[in-house]
């Protein structure tokens, strides 16, 4: 079975809302997602500029800011083949073990 965009993301928001995330922070959260997914894309076609990094910066800090309410961590995963955002426990080794975070839907 096949889901458009706009299934895939209300899952998504589900799951967030069933990990304990309020309704405002996990719109918040794919809204980020999003944003940073679409530097990502920039990224891997030419080099960023300094207010691109520092959006990153910013996005990133926005997220944690976010999580740690719910004693999680954000992960940003660079790579726009995937999804850019996770939502990690603290004790996982997130540069390895991020996947076992949730994926925070970026389209």
């Amino acid at each position: 079975m096949e889901y458009t965009n706009n299934e895939i993301r209300e899952m998504n928001f589900a799951e967030l809302i069933e990990a304990g995330i309020k309704r405002d922070d996990a719109i918040d959260l794919q809204k980020i997602a999003r944003s940073l997914h679409h530097l990502d894309e920039v990224a891997c076609m030419t080099e960023l500029t300094q207010r691109q990094l520092k959006r990153i910066e910013n996005l990133e800090r926005k997220a944690n800011e976010i999580t740690k309410k719910y004693g999680k961590i954000a992960y940003h995963q660079g790579d726009p083949r995937g999804w850019s955002l996770y939502i990690c426990d603290p004790s996982d080794r997130i540069e390895s073990e991020y996947t076992k975070g949730i994926a925070v839907c970026s389209f």
